[in-house]
């Protein structure tokens, strides 16, 4: 009676004791079950299939759904797809403030214009260029081919009136003329004209005479003009 009093005791205690850890185990499944945790999102709505089962003793939480499931929200950007601004192929040819055609940025690209060219002097707000006087300015009082004021080379043709040539007094693009001889050879005395038109006073009277311009004649210092 005794033995069987104990027995029964022992097996009381067990039966008891796997009764509270079978409770123990799966409260501590519920409760563990029932936490938020941060899932990122992953297995949002997805059944927790027995992920605890080693400590529920075998039995299956095959209806423990992830209902506080917390999103940790989108991922920070890692930097993989930011723009980079190429600033040589930007701003070659350009100058002054450009906007980027890849990155949409303002890009400053400075101003390596070289005089006469200037940023936006004529090809464009962001451009080196220089804008050409008329040729009507540029060709005043010019002959022949000219530089204009971009450092063009224009071509003014030939306006000038013989005897004068485009040049030919000397100064380049300039119509002029040379003159050329004696315009007094032969003439002792008066006006000759020269071979560019103009004219020139001769006085070569010999000894003591001299030229008197009233009559373009060589005169003795008693005599006058007929």
């Amino acid at each position: 009676m005794r033995r069987f009093m104990m027995g029964l005791a022992i097996g009381t205690m067990i039966s008891i004791s796997g009764c509270e850890l079978a409770t123990s185990f799966d409260g501590y499944s519920a409760a563990r079950d029932a936490q938020p945790s941060l899932d990122a999102g992953r297995d949002a709505g997805v059944s927790d299939a027995g992920r605890d089962s080693a400590l529920d003793v075998g039995v299956v939480d095959a209806f423990v759904v992830d209902a506080f499931v917390v999103d940790t929200g989108p991922r920070a950007d890692t930097g993989v797809d930011s723009c980079v601004v190429n600033v040589v192929t930007t701003c070659a040819h350009r100058c002054g403030s450009v906007v980027d055609s890849v990155c949409g940025v303002s890009v400053n690209c400075g101003d390596l214009c070289v005089l006469p060219e200037t940023c936006g002097g004529g090809a464009g707000p962001t451009y080196c260029g220089c804008v050409a006087d008329p040729m009507s300015a540029t060709c005043s009082g010019r002959c022949g081919p000219v530089t204009n004021n971009c450092g063009t080379r224009v071509d003014c043709g030939n306006p000038c009136v013989a005897p004068q040539s485009c040049g030919g007094g000397g100064t380049v693009s300039v119509c002029g003329c040379t003159v050329v001889g004696d315009a007094c050879a032969g003439t002792a005395c008066g006006t000759a004209v020269n071979n560019c038109g103009g004219t020139e006073q001769c006085d070569s009277c010999s000894g003591s005479r001299r030229c008197d311009r009233r009559c373009d004649l060589c005169l003795s210092p008693t005599e006058s003009c007929p």
